[in-house]
């Protein structure tokens, strides 16, 4: 369950508000059978201007001679950048279960990347 799901969210995902589900962003609804990554591959379809930032964020980190940096401080520093410029979180609601996720698509799109943050393995890929 996402910790920061809402009663409907909870409603929706067991399906006693079935229809309901227009009315919550596909990333936030999390059906028992799903996992991290299609979670990830749904918000990321429909918020690319997070990887955007991340990417920006990774390339001005290399531009300055840092070689290894962390997908955590990255998700940190955009939260405070959006807080500080709009006087609220809403615009940055980043799943934390996603940074892994992030963190492999930019070395993976970005070779010269590679190991630019530390990886490990996806929890999920251990639940099946």
């Amino acid at each position: 369950m996402i910790e920061d799901e809402t009663i409907l969210q909870k409603l929706v995902r067991q399906g006693i508000l079935p229809g309901m589900e227009e009315f919550i962003p596909r990333y936030m609804i999390e059906y028992d059978n799903e996992r991290i990554r299609a979670r990830f591959e749904a918000f990321h379809e429909e918020n690319p201007h997070v990887y955007e930032a991340i990417v920006e964020k990774v390339k001005q980190a290399w531009l300055m001679g840092f070689t290894k940096w962390s997908i955590n401080a990255i998700f940190e520093i955009l939260r405070w950048n959006a807080a500080m410029e709009t006087g609220t979180d809403e615009q940055w609601k980043l799943s934390n279960d996603f940074r892994a996720c992030y963190a492999r698509k930019v070395m993976e799109d970005f070779p010269l990347w590679l190991g630019f943050f530390e990886i490990r393995e996806l929890r999920s890929q251990n639940e099946s």
